[in-house]
């Protein structure tokens, strides 16, 4: 293993969805997801 920087498209910051974070049928909420990816942005 090197300790090279990651390309500029690779994701750098990565968040699971907990139990907590879906909806009744397991599904991710949609609001969860927007909310994680405009700080990507």
């Amino acid at each position: 293993m090197t300790n090279e920087r990651p390309p500029a498209i690779e994701a750098v910051i990565r968040t699971i969805a907990m139990a907590a974070d879906t909806g009744p049928v397991g599904d991710i909420l949609g609001g969860w997801l927007v909310a994680r990816t405009d700080p990507a942005a």
